[in-house]
């Protein structure tokens, strides 16, 4: 028995749309592929640290990235992911959305801003209140465009000059 004329063409019909979605996606990951090979990778240090909005339960330790772009068109920073040591402890972890956009052949500030309580890191505290100063470590990686890159960076945490342990 044969198949009527139409389903054999409907099948054939299918099997070319299902071929050229197989290669409409090979294309688009290999242009993904290239995209990334083509484009520079963007570079992240730490400009600064500020502490802000001291409580008398906590702070906020705002980590300030300067992400410089080298490549002739904008980056976006999709994600931002870290871990901050304070004293050689692990005292918080966490992630934050991007909206960063990092310009053509420029440089942006992106802003980490890290609550912290104190009772989080009461040893901490204590060596900041005797030495004035506590070491800390930010590490973590920023999702730039199709980039994943990696910052691990280490200073020192100051009380403000004038400034009282709050």
């Amino acid at each position: 028995m044969r198949l009527p004329e139409p389903r054999v063409a409907t099948f054939v019909a299918l099997s070319s749309f299902a071929a050229a979605v197989l290669a409409a996606a090979a294309i688009a990951a290999t242009g993904c592929a290239s995209l990334s090979a083509l484009l520079e990778e963007p570079k992240v240090g730490l400009q600064a640290l500020k502490v802000q909005d001291p409580t008398a339960n906590g702070v906020t330790l705002v980590f300030l990235l300067l992400v410089e772009n080298p490549n002739p068109i904008a980056l976006g920073v999709d994600e931002l992911a870290y871990d901050l040591e304070v004293s050689g402890r692990a005292l918080t972890s966490g992630k934050l959305a991007g909206g960063a956009r990092i310009p053509p052949k420029g440089e942006a500030v992106v802003e980490i801003p890290v609550p912290v309580k104190y009772s989080d890191l009461f040893t901490s505290v204590l060596q900041l209140l005797k030495d004035q100063a506590s070491p800390y470590r930010l590490k973590g990686a920023a999702r730039v465009g199709p980039f994943e890159i990696p910052f691990d960076r280490s200073g020192e945490l100051k009380l403000p000059k004038g400034g009282s342990a709050p």
